[in-house]
């Protein structure tokens, strides 16, 4: 069953101030079954600055949760969902801009509760740019920090709340 999801700024006291800080910017996401507050990391400034300017345009109110894998993510932000008929294809709506890549790993991983940003995978999109609306976040299963071995490792991230 499709989730509809609308985005409340969770901080809205100074959201673009706090991002000068080293005070991480909050929202909080709203959705049919219950309630997720989600940080946005300063390390990732184009992606955490774009977000904010989504939510603050009401860009999210209404849009659907349209790919959902158990045991990995829960993706959204396809805004032609606000207005899909039953069956219709979502993920691929065009978008008028992309975000530059600001991947930060080892520090900034996809760890169980992270949010990130969709974007086309390596073979058609070698620059790994970020789509401007669509995300995800991270659920996958618990695995021990030290067992890489070429998997995404995930942990409990505490900001999940239910």
């Amino acid at each position: 069953m499709k989730k509809t999801i609308t985005l409340l700024l969770f901080c809205l006291v100074a959201a673009w101030a706090q991002a000068q800080n080293n005070v991480r910017s909050e929202v909080e996401l709203v959705t049919d079954s219950g309630v997720i507050r989600l940080a946005l990391y300063n390390e990732t400034p184009k992606h955490r600055d774009n977000f904010l300017k989504m939510v603050q345009s009401g860009a999210y109110n209404g849009v659907l949760f349209h790919r959902v894998i158990k045991d990995f993510m829960v993706q959204t932000g396809d805004l032609a969902s606000k207005t899909a008929t039953q069956g219709q294809l979502l993920g691929d709506t065009p978008e008028s801009y992309s975000i530059p890549a600001e991947i930060c790993f080892p520090k900034l991983y996809h760890k169980r509760g992270a949010l990130a940003a969709a974007r086309e995978g390596d073979d058609v999109n070698p620059e790994r740019a970020s789509s401007s609306t669509q995300f995800y976040i991270v659920w996958g299963q618990k695995l021990p920090t030290n067992n890489w071995n070429g998997r995404k490792v995930v942990s409990k991230n505490t900001l999940m709340e239910r």
